[in-house]
């Protein structure tokens, strides 16, 4: 079997070495009872990998499916696994027995995988050869019990930053863009080319906003970061440090620190929502 795939971009092991790294974690994993991964990872009674501590053939048949399993794409496993998850809460109500998942292996020795088939172990066995964490588990259990497609956590839903943004920053950016930015350009000029039969005309898109020379993003920012209560300062490298401002002016007005946003995050508002307000090359 052959076993690239992601991992031989991720890795400069061979597949032997590969095999045998992760007969070793198996080795080392069915040494003691199954890890609860829903309980701070505490032994739980059972020891459903108990097989796999003395035989080296059923490590590495188990070893291979492990690799196999390991690059596939994080949306044939979740599939995969929901599968499992399936047959094993069906089993487990028809005969209650926790250990109701099937060990994964693969092989091509028939008499090998008679025995293994009928080796079956529990969710934190099986959780634990696929090093599966929990989030991914619940993840896949919920969408197995409702037949839907898995989804992540804060899929369609906004996250604590960007509801930040979405409610403090943007609308600080979008007037410090109306009241201060666009009074500080206007429409490009004109500009004309020297060719072989005189000067030509060069239209550009009646749409450009052009800043006027003296201001550039940089140093818009700063403004930008300044208005609400913050200095920017950079270093010989380009890289910025912000601080809040202490000045009497500030101090003495007594307006509230405001929430600001990083200059990458400035650059990509105004890349944005502003494509076509351009920063004059400097005159040489």
């Amino acid at each position: 079997m052959e076993l690239g795939g992601s991992l031989e971009k991720k890795s400069r092991f061979t597949d032997d070495e590969r095999v045998t790294k992760a007969m070793a974690y198996l080795e080392e994993t069915a040494a003691s009872n199954c890890p609860s991964s829903f309980n701070n990872n505490k032994e739980v009674r059972c020891h459903c990998l108990a097989p796999l501590t003395t035989n080296d053939d059923y490590r590495n048949a188990v070893a291979i499916h492990v690799l196999w399993w390991a690059r596939l794409d994080k949306e044939t496993q979740q599939i995969l696994l929901m599968e499992k998850i399936k047959v094993g809460k069906l089993l487990n109500g028809v005969v209650g027995d926790s250990k109701m998942y099937s060990l994964p292996f693969t092989t091509e020795i028939l008499e090998l995988a008679e025995t293994l088939e009928g080796i079956k172990i529990c969710k934190n066995a099986l959780m634990a050869i696929f090093r599966i964490g929990r989030g991914f588990w619940k993840t896949c259990g919920s969408a197995a019990a409702t037949g839907t497609a898995p989804e992540h956590g804060l899929k369609g839903k906004e996250n604590v930053r960007s509801k930040i943004f979405k409610n403090e920053i943007e609308p600080q950016l979008a007037e410090f863009f109306e009241d201060t930015v666009l009074t500080l350009s206007g429409p490009r000029p004109t500009r004309f080319a020297r060719e072989a039969g005189g000067d030509v005309e060069i239209r550009d898109d009646n749409d450009i906003q052009e800043l006027d020379p003296e201001w550039t993003k940089r140093r818009l920012y700063s403004k930008y970061c300044w208005d609400l209560g913050h200095h920017v300062q950079g270093d010989s490298k380009g890289n910025l440090k912000i601080a809040r401002r202490v000045d009497n002016t500030w101090i003495q007005s007594g307006a509230d620190y405001a929430t600001i946003c990083s200059w990458t995050s400035f650059h990509r508002y105004w890349k944005g929502k502003y494509p076509k307000l351009i920063v004059p090359r400097a005159l040489s």
